[in-house]
């Protein structure tokens, strides 16, 4: 029942008609960034199969380098894109790079996270003419989509964050008080989500069902349920719905949903980290990351480095902070509680944590450079760790771009995470030179062998002719 509402529901708001095949623009070619695992591939093989398109599965080489996934949208004539703001933000940015613009789309999506205002002014700059920008809010539970804004060049608000819209067709959504009760205009709301979509509960979790799935005291059936997402939300004057935060300490990053308290609580079986607080950070308007804050126990030294190792042997990649800052005590309010507006924005030149080591070679020079515009830091070593000085994963697609551009070949982002220094970087990028290059010889000589295959063959059969004569 979700899933067929929801293809009517995303029918009714992208117009893929219910033919699949409009007389003007043709098929739906929908491209799909996001892994099987995440709620977006769902949605994204229903706007395509299910309205007679194609679904464009971009490979994952493809998704880590932002110039060449605006290649395969061209090559592929993708109609209909749907990710998060970081992504959309990097192939706006790489496009604008090389004045080309963005390829032409009849809907670009963004979603998952917090869009920026200033981010979505930039994309729309780059967009083709015709394309429809959407800023789109939902949640798993709820048959991934709910809501939509479309962005328009020159109308958005004034705000920090692009709106959510308002509801999909047949969706239905209350921002309400503690006592569920619709709040006013501009006055923030909890964010529940009704109809049809909304899903039946947790498997085997009776409990948390209880908690987050709530009677709906709108309704006339008694079995109607909404969904407390744990976000908050507020109308605004002209009726769109704009995103709060959570109400609760989970974060969103790059589209994961992330609880703090995880990441404090491993940080803190690190025999040198007495107490830790995680926070989502986005300083100057770049896109939002984990930063880890700790008081190290007496005797003990602050290595990042040794942090983000045993992070990775407990957690998820996702969930490791890209930057880590020590603190002497952590700042309070004035009910004992942590005031995580009150923490520091983090240095990222002083999170190398090695000695500089300057480049030894021309190519690391060029890669130390790449590194610095990207990071905004005045100085990098070929020893320096990328994350430990403040790099992200979007930051990894932007100078695989640059690399791609500089050298004429990428690298291998799981290699890069293996060893993300300048040093790690440079062999990685020659070891794909070379194999590109043995690729190409490899290529030459099969072209050769096939030209010269059919007369070597009639040589061969000459004796057996002869011998048969």
């Amino acid at each position: 029942r979700s899933i067929s509402h929801g293809a009517a529901s995303w029918n009714a708001a992208y117009g893929f008609t219910g033919g699949g095949e409009s007389k003007a623009d043709g098929p739906v070619r929908q491209l799909n960034v996001a892994s099987m695992s995440f709620d977006v591939f769902v949605s994204d093989l229903v706007h395509a199969l299910c309205h007679g398109g194609a679904l464009v599965i971009a490979p994952p080489e493809a998704i880590a380098d932002p110039a060449r996934l605006l290649t395969l949208m061209r090559i592929a004539r993708v109609t209909h894109l749907d990710t998060v703001p970081a992504l959309a933000t990097a192939l706006a940015d790489e496009a604008a790079r090389h004045g080309e613009g963005l390829p032409p789309l009849r809907v670009l999506a963004a979603g998952a996270d917090l869009w920026r205002t200033d981010d979505c002014r930039r994309l729309l700059d780059e967009a083709a003419e015709g394309t429809t920008v959407l800023n789109t809010y939902g949640v798993t539970e709820a048959t991934v989509e709910s809501s939509l804004y479309p962005a328009v060049r020159g109308a958005l608000p004034d705000t920090a964050g692009v709106p959510i819209g308002r509801p999909n067709p047949g969706i239905l959504m209350y921002l309400l008080d503690s006592a569920l009760r619709p709040v006013p205009v501009g006055v923030t709301g909890d964010l529940y989500l009704g109809g049809p979509s909304v899903a039946r509960g947790y498997l085997n979790r009776p409990d948390l069902t209880a908690q987050r799935f709530v009677a709906d005291p709108f309704g006339t059936d008694p079995a109607e349920r909404l969904y407390r997402t744990g976000d908050r939300a507020r109308y605004l004057p002209d009726g769109e719905i704009e995103f709060a935060g959570r109400a609760d300490e989970q974060m969103k990053i790059r589209g994961f949903r992330i609880e703090p308290g995880e990441i404090e609580s491993a940080l803190r079986q690190h025999p040198s980290v007495a107490r830790a607080v995680v926070a989502a950070r986005q300083d100057d308007g770049g896109a939002p990351r984990l930063v880890g804050y700790a008081i190290v126990r007496d005797g003990h030294t602050f290595a990042p480095g040794e942090l983000r190792a045993h992070l990775k042997g407990l957690l998820p990649g996702y969930m490791v902070p890209s930057v880590f800052m020590e603190l002497a005590s952590l700042p309070l309010n004035a009910n004992g509680k942590v005031d995580r507006k009150a923490l520091p924005a983090p240095d990222p030149a002083a999170q190398a944590g090695t000695a500089y080591t300057a480049p030894r070679t021309p190519g690391e020079e060029v890669l130390a450079g790449i590194w610095q515009e990207v990071l905004g830091v005045e100085r990098v070593g070929v020893e320096d760790d990328f994350f430990d000085l403040g790099g992200n994963s979007i930051q990894i697609l932007q100078i695989n771009s640059r690399i791609r551009t500089a050298f004429g070949v990428g690298f291998s982002v799981r290699a890069f995470y293996d060893s993300p220094t300048v040093t790690g970087l440079a062999v990685a990028v020659e070891e794909r030179i070379l194999q590109e290059l043995e690729d190409s010889i490899r290529q030459e000589l099969y072209e050769q062998h096939e030209s010269t295959e059919p007369q070597e063959q009639q040589v061969q059969q000459e004796p057996q002719e002869q011998q048969e004569n």
